[in-house]
């Protein structure tokens, strides 16, 4: 099931995927247009092609903690968990390293189906002020999250604007 069904969003999607992929004809070794354009497969259901523009995206711009995580997420909606749990070992190990944003680790979880978990990143993600955060009420990959009372109360923890 893609994320925009039942949704208002199949024709600014459709002109997404225009934009995106005018984009990358333009300049092909561009990070931010395979992203992009690997977001907008997703939110149309279409892991495949999500997992290849994020492929394309991790060639061009390095394994990324942020591309690792959509490509994770794209791997479990697509029913390849196994790779997405590679990822999720790769994202563990380089968070030894580095900072890996709980805020990603979440959007893998949630593609994992691993509520519990999504919901503890996202905690940790408010409790580090973690950048995307803002972004937690309208984020259509948190929609499976949104019926979680804990998740509402997050949501009402950050104050948003009605």
């Amino acid at each position: 099931m893609s994320l925009a069904s039942g949704t208002k969003l199949g024709t600014p999607l459709r002109r997404g995927i225009k934009v995106y992929q005018k984009s990358l004809e333009m300049d092909p070794s561009h990070f931010g247009g395979h992203f992009g354009l690997s977001e907008v497969y997703q939110l149309k259901g279409m892991y495949e092609e999500a997992i290849k523009e994020l492929q394309k995206a991790i060639a061009v711009g390095g394994r990324t903690s942020g591309a690792l995580t959509m490509l994770g997420h794209a791997y479990a909606n697509s029913g390849k968990q196994g790779e997405a749990q590679k990822l999720l070992a790769e994202l563990n190990q380089m968070s030894t390293q580095t900072y890996v944003s709980p805020y990603d680790l979440a959007i893998l979880y949630v593609g994992l189906g691993d509520k519990d978990r999504a919901l503890a990143q996202l905690n940790k993600a408010y409790d580090d002020r973690a950048g995307w955060i803002i972004y937690l009420k309208v984020e259509p990959i948190f929609d499976p999250l949104r019926s979680d009372s804990r998740f509402t109360e997050l949501v009402d923890r950050m104050k948003f604007p009605r």
